[in-house]
């Protein structure tokens, strides 16, 4: 290669290649140039990997089988989803799954709208705490909190029936029986309803009630204006509400789990599980599983469509006034105790017992009735002295629960973070909508369905990615809820202004110095929130690590399930379980409080910055 001989101003004699410092610095300009291509397609390769794949072996397994699908014998076709079609088959899973989420939405939906108006609509007095109350059921994990009512609607020792029977004295034991539709549906039910009240909460939080004005004024009664004025102005966003909690409670398996195999219900999720499990001599019928998790992954992503749609035409209906906007409070007047008397009941039922029952669980070692006299002779602390100070399975699974959720939380924020920054400010809106619209898929794969796909996949995989039985296999399929964060993320992206950026770009910064100097910094307290949400919902998951256990990665649900059961020739330690629930509980609580005020701490330094 051709050399110049120059000198410097000093006189010293320099050798100059013009050419290679050329290529060198095309070289840069292109990686430059291309840096944003291959962050995105790193974020798209990471999102297809946690979300196309899994789905793509359960696919194939529904097609081969009926076991496993690379055994000798294994054949191809339909004949799984023929088999799943008879009679006794996909029919009756589809209606009693029907009749199992559409009744628990409906009660959610009655309890969270109503939760809803009372705090956001009326001058009820003690709002700030009617809504810490409502929170406090979200705070205990879903497995404990099922079993403690399984505790509660016990036929004859449940203290809601004992309560039931005092006052109507008909019957000699029930009325209610938890292994039923009707307990399945009333125990779910109850539990959602914090999902409808925060969603529905923003809504009329947000919402003129100078149309409400109007109708009264017009001589509309309560009931018109509600029906006339408030729910159609609420319909796109309480659509889209509903779609994602039907979502959500098709993929519900603690309930179904502890309440429907006793009554013998075809829950969706109960039909996999019984798949996978086996029965006597006959092996796990994977074929089967993946058949009916194809079916109602087709069936959940329907409805994602209609949920999008719903959300694309919400903003036609935004009545938010203009500055200076006060929501005007109905006075409940006479009808106020009358209200509190039952939101009392609802939550010594929902929030209190629920909470007591698990505490006299743990200081017995099988339950029987409280009285003073079993507080005497039977109530102990043995349960908790052993757990905490002998019982190091309790300790391995906790600090395995915390490093799950924790990192899996991580992992979920950083790819929405950085998909929400490339959609917001991608010139391109076609590729936008369609990330946009990837990452939110997660929303439509119900957890029972994310868990056979990832539980196939790993297992089938293993000889060549030996995930399976670690915890690293949880921390992947617990991040596949993409959407959690997303959602969070993307409307703290759109409030950055891009003059920022644009300063920066002009200084002759690049676009990944300007995400990781500028952006991020600024996304803090929205990432921290989103990581929150994923947090809580990784130490109370049980549903994902149920069906991707092993002794290696035994979380602190699966083991508090374990000791409540009997099943695989185990010992049951109820009074163990519960101390461990009500750890769990206490420690999340104290963990949520904490963060939460880091939160609040994060927001306004990075306000006053900004």
């Amino acid at each position: 290669m051709r050399q110049l001989n120059t000198q410097d101003p000093n006189g010293t004699r320099v050798l100059r290649n013009p050419a290679g410092w050329s290529l060198l610095a095309f070289v840069r300009g292109r990686v430059q140039l291309n840096a944003m291509t291959v962050l995105t397609a790193g974020v798209v390769v990471a999102l297809v990997y946690l979300l196309i794949v899994p789905m793509g072996a359960q696919l194939y397994a529904s097609l081969r089988g009926p076991t496993l699908p690379y055994v000798e014998g294994a054949t191809t076709g339909i004949q799984n989803f023929i088999d799943i079609s008879d009679a006794s088959g996909l029919g009756v899973t589809i209606r009693d799954t029907g009749i199992f989420v559409l009744g628990s939405v409906a009660v959610s939906f009655a309890i969270g709208l109503t939760f809803a108006w009372l705090v956001e609509r009326t001058d009820f007095p003690g709002r700030s705490f009617l809504f810490v109350m409502i929170l406090i059921p979200f705070i205990m994990p879903q497995i404990v909190r099922a079993q403690a009512w399984l505790l509660m609607l016990s036929p004859k020792t449940g203290i809601v029936n004992e309560g039931i029977r005092a006052v109507l004295p008909f019957w000699e034991r029930g009325p209610i029986i938890p292994q039923s539709m009707f307990g399945m549906v009333l125990v779910q039910g109850l539990g959602g309803g914090i999902f409808f009240f925060l969603m529905l909460s923003a809504m009329l939080r947000n919402m003129d009630s100078s149309l409400e004005e109007a109708g009264r004024v017009s001589g509309a009664g309560f009931w018109q204006n509600m029906r006339r004025v408030t729910l159609p102005i609420l319909r796109p966003g309480v659509l889209a509400v509903l779609l994602l909690s039907i979502i959500h409670t098709l993929g519900v398996f603690e309930v179904p789990l502890l309440f429907g195999i006793a009554a013998g219900a075809n829950i969706f999720s109960l039909r996999i599980w019984n798949a996978i499990q086996g029965s006597g001599e006959e092996l796990p019928l994977y074929g089967i599983a993946s058949a009916y998790g194809v079916v109602f992954l087709i069936l959940t992503f329907c409805l994602f469509v209609i949920y999008a749609f719903a959300t694309r035409q919400a903003s036609r209906f935004a009545t938010v006034g203009s500055r200076g906007f006060r929501p005007q409070r109905v006075a409940l007047g006479r009808w106020t105790w009358v209200i509190m008397f039952f939101l009392a009941l609802y939550f010594l039922i929902n929030a209190v017992l629920p909470i007591v029952i698990l505490i006299w669980q743990s200081l017995v070692r099988f339950y029987v009735p409280f009285s003073w006299d079993a507080v005497s002779s039977l109530a102990s602390l043995d349960a908790y002295r052993f757990v905490l100070f002998e019982d190091q399975r309790f300790w391995g699974a906790l600090t395995r629960t915390l490093i799950v959720a924790s990192t899996s939380a991580v992992l979920a924020v950083t790819l929405s973070t950085v998909a929400a920054w490339i959609v917001v400010r991608t010139r391109s809106r076609f590729g936008g909508r369609l990330l946009d619209l990837f990452v939110t898929s997660s929303v439509a794969i119900p957890a029972t369905v994310a868990a056979v796909a990832f539980f196939l996949f790993y297992f089938l995989v293993s000889d060549w990615i030996p995930l399976y039985g670690t915890m690293w296999v949880l921390v992947i399929a617990y991040a596949y809820r993409t959407s959690v964060a997303y959602r969070i993320t993307y409307a703290g992206v759109i409030q950055i202004s891009n003059e920022l950026e644009e300063v920066a770009a002009v200084s002759g910064a690049g676009r990944l110095y300007t995400l990781r100097r500028i952006v991020v910094p600024l996304l803090m307290p929205s990432m921290f929130v989103a990581w929150l949400q994923l947090f809580i919902i990784g130490t109370h998951e049980f549903t994902i690590a149920i069906f991707l256990v092993s002794s290696e990665n035994l979380t602190l649900p699966v083991e508090i399930f374990s000791r409540f059961s009997t099943s695989e020739g185990t010992t049951a330690a109820p009074n163990e379980a519960a101390a461990m629930g009500v750890l769990l509980t206490l420690f999340v609580m104290v963990l949520v409080l904490v963060l939460r005020r880091i939160v609040s701490r994060i927001g306004v330094h990075e306000t006053a910055a900004t």
